[in-house]
């Protein structure tokens, strides 16, 4: 391949051969590269010498399909210029040998999905967000737990965007876990407090909360409060058992919505045996969400 200027690479099957089999006269020029990685054998550390030949590269999105034979160590990778990080990871156990290895100081918006393994919480994940304190925007799938969530953003301080993916419940969560989750964007400890510079939430799995806590998360970052920035979208569906306090705090999320400038979509399920919704809520019209959300990450992009 005589393209020594070729600057992007993407590979849109999981079908044929594996794109970083063929010879390259030079990666120095990418920018962009998108494709899958089968790690097998040598395959990780091929993947791992053509990354460090690439000094340019901004944007790099990898579907990981691991081998279970491979057990490898994989040296770091200095990726001083990347700002977007996507991995979808279908053998976690994998995941740490890459993630683990990747160094990423100017690092700005990470996507991490895991679709095998229950989506347990990922060390290596933690581990890469050490190593780049400037993330300010992370996009997961479903975590297990809130407690995992948390354990994540304990390591974004500049984090601005939270995207947790899903259309389902976190599985096995307890509601005080789920509570706690949300309460600590809020907390008067500044020392405590989760991700202070937080403006854009967006969580799609059923959130099993009072109405009172989802009050206190939107009234506590709605400006007053030198320690904590201003939210400026939240989007949250919300499972209550209080029906006779909902249309209250519909008002008085709504005060809330003109008072702060925040624009709010919040959708809220009553807890029963049948799940049944209310027709009231936040809805906005249409679906402005994706027109308010400032995402650099492509999420409609995949490998199908």
């Amino acid at each position: 391949m005589a393209i020594p200027a070729l600057r992007r690479i993407s590979q849109l099957s999981d079908r044929g051969a594996f794109i970083l089999d063929y010879p390259m006269p030079t990666w120095a020029n990418l920018t962009y590269l998108r494709c899958n990685a089968e790690f097998s054998m040598d395959k990780p550390l091929s993947l791992a010498g053509i990354l460090r030949q690439t000094p340019r590269l901004i944007r790099l999105h990898i579907r990981l399909l691991f081998q279970p034979r491979f057990y490898g160590q994989i040296d770091d990778i200095s990726l001083l210029n990347i700002a977007s990080l996507t991995i979808d990871d279908y053998r976690p156990v994998g995941a740490s040998l890459l993630l683990e290895s990747i160094y990423a100081p100017v690092l700005e918006a990470v996507r991490y999905n895991i679709t095998q393994g229950g989506n347990a919480k990922s060390d290596a994940l933690i581990t890469l967000l050490k190593r780049s304190p400037n993330v300010q925007e992370l996009s997961l799938g479903t975590p297990a737990f809130p407690e995992t969530v948390e354990q994540y953003l304990r390591h974004c301080p500049s984090l601005r965007i939270l995207y947790i993916q899903g259309e389902s419940r976190f599985r096995g969560a307890s509601t005080d876990a789920q509570h706690a989750l949300l309460q600590s964007f809020v907390l008067d400890d500044p020392t405590r407090c989760l991700c202070p510079k937080l403006e854009y939430i967006r969580i799609e799995p059923i959130l099993a909360v009072s109405l009172s806590t989802l009050l206190n998360l939107i009234r506590l970052k709605n400006g007053t409060n030198c320690h904590l920035r201003k939210w400026k979208v939240v989007v949250l569906n919300i499972r209550y058992r209080a029906p006779d306090k909902v249309l209250q705090v519909i008002d008085e999320l709504k005060l809330e919505e003109r008072r702060g400038d925040i624009k709010l979509q919040i959708s809220y399920t009553q807890h029963n045996d049948f799940m049944r919704n209310l027709d009231e809520g936040l809805p906005q019209p249409g679906d402005p969400v994706n027109d308010w959300w400032p995402s650099v990450i492509d999420h409609t992009t995949d490998f199908s």
